[in-house]
């Protein structure tokens, strides 16, 4: 991997699209990257998928050579979690990930799923809208945009 302290937000690297560094929950400070498009299928058409969906999607994902893809973590005030969808979110004018986001303001397009549940009942996760950064619970079966993220412990 390339050394951190040469990356800068939103540059296209053979990891990904560089979010930035984050410290986790457990302390461990880490390099996130994200895929620099929506998910597809194989024609290359944009995919909205159910929450499960999305999760079974970025375990089967190869994209770039990586076998790591996760749904990003997002507005976790209370769980230690960095907010890596919500960093997205600040730089989507940045480098490489200007205008590969669904900015129309549209369901569900624009909405995109986060790998962070919202309550104990398991039936809603967090999501973002990514025109404008509101955010909400997303019922779980509705079918939403995904962008895969991975990290890289520094």
């Amino acid at each position: 991997m390339t050394k951190a302290t040469t990356l800068e937000v939103g540059q296209l690297t053979k990891d990904g699209v560089y979010i930035g560094r984050f410290k986790g929950e457990d302390g461990t400070v880490k390099d996130w990257f994200a895929d620099a498009k929506d998910a597809r299928d194989a024609n290359g058409k944009k995919l909205c998928l159910n929450f499960n969906d999305a999760a079974k999607y970025a375990k089967d994902s190869t994209a770039l050579g990586h076998n790591d893809w996760v749904l990003p973590s997002g507005w976790n005030d209370y769980d230690g979690k960095p907010d890596i969808l919500g960093a997205m979110f600040n730089n989507k004018s940045t480098g490489a990930f200007r205008g590969t986001f669904d900015e129309t303001g549209s369901f569900p397009g624009s909405w995109y799923w986060t790998s962070s549940t919202d309550g104990d009942s398991g039936t809603y996760a967090k999501i973002q809208r990514l025109n404008d950064g509101i955010h909400d619970p997303g019922f779980k079966p509705d079918a939403l945009s995904v962008r895969l993220v991975r990290s890289v412990k520094v």
